[in-house]
């Protein structure tokens, strides 16, 4: 899914902004309040004032906890990332969705109170994608090492441009996908795969020259193949290609040797299109087979 598991989505926007999520969910599951509030007053003033205008001692002494995912909303709201309403601010609410265009998502939190909406507009969360084991993001320029371990890794020997056979090939990789991020409308977009916080693979939309269609690609560490994660990734991107890009198809190539690729093609539920192209691997000389697979808008 992208842009709906807050949970996650909101933890990776606190902590792309420079917040701690993990000592702020430590301080309230240790109900260290006032170290809380000394820290983030703001959001605490934010969160007391929407519990009708407590003070913050009244506040913890009616409430008796913070609960942890109205204290995020609140830094979410008070760091810029997302406007509020009350639930009787329904007109001005619906104004402000209509200006973005229906590219938001809807967050109603009933904790406290009679309850808050919080509007996140699509590119507050830009490209952030969640699935249950997995957070999907852009590339950043300090992935370098993580990308690396498997886009450096010799053993690659049915992908295209891989591996990179220096440090530096990666350096300007990375370089380049993070150039393609910054423009308004990036044609080749890199994400990395993270599993509980750490980088395990990426994958790739890139717009091919046909009218709204997307080839997708994946690769993942070593050591992480063979659990899933890539079909996993691969369906949460080509759900985003679908959804989000407007994309009418999907397509896929692979070595026609790749069998674990072909597999995830198959359960992305992609049909094959052509095995007759033939791939050349310069750097090694060796021509081998390809397939191609795709899958249309439904």
């Amino acid at each position: 899914m992208y842009n709906s598991n807050l949970n996650m989505n909101i933890d990776t926007l606190l902590s792309n902004s420079g917040v701690d999520v993990t000592s702020i969910k430590k301080m309230i599951a240790d109900k260290n309040y006032k170290e809380l509030y000394s820290s983030y007053p703001k959001a605490i003033e934010f969160m007391c004032f929407v519990t009708s205008e407590y003070e913050f001692s009244d506040f913890i002494s009616e409430m008796g906890e913070i609960d942890e995912e109205a204290f995020l909303l609140a830094l979410a709201a008070t760091h810029s990332l997302c406007s509020w309403f009350g639930v009787n601010e329904e007109d001005e609410m619906e104004q402000y969705k209509k200006s973005l265009n229906g590219e938001y998502t809807v967050i109603f939190n009933d904790r406290y109170n009679e309850g808050t909406y919080y509007i996140f507009p699509i590119w507050s969360m830009p490209c952030l994608i969640t699935t249950e084991r997995l957070v999907i993001r852009p590339v950043e320029k300090d992935d370098c090492e993580a990308i690396h371990r498997y886009a450096g890794d010799p053993s690659i020997d049915m992908m295209m441009f891989l591996p990179n056979e220096t440090f530096e090939d990666t350096k300007k990789f990375v370089e380049f996908a993070v150039s393609e991020w910054a423009k308004e409308d990036p044609e080749d977009m890199e994400f990395v795969v993270l599993l509980n916080g750490e980088i395990i693979g990426g994958v790739n939309l890139e717009k091919c020259e046909a009218d709204k269609t997307y080839e997708i690609g994946w690769i993942l560490r070593e050591d992480m193949r063979g659990k899933g994660y890539a079909t996993e990734a691969a369906k949460a991107l080509m759900d985003y290609a679908f959804d989000v890009l407007n994309a009418e198809k999907v397509q896929a190539h692979c070595d026609s040797r790749n069998q674990a690729s072909e597999k995830v093609m198959k359960k992305l539920g992609m049909t094959l299109v052509d095995d007759t192209a033939i791939r050349y691997y310069s750097k090694r000389d060796v021509f081998s087979g390809e397939y191609l697979y795709s899958i249309m808008k439904r």
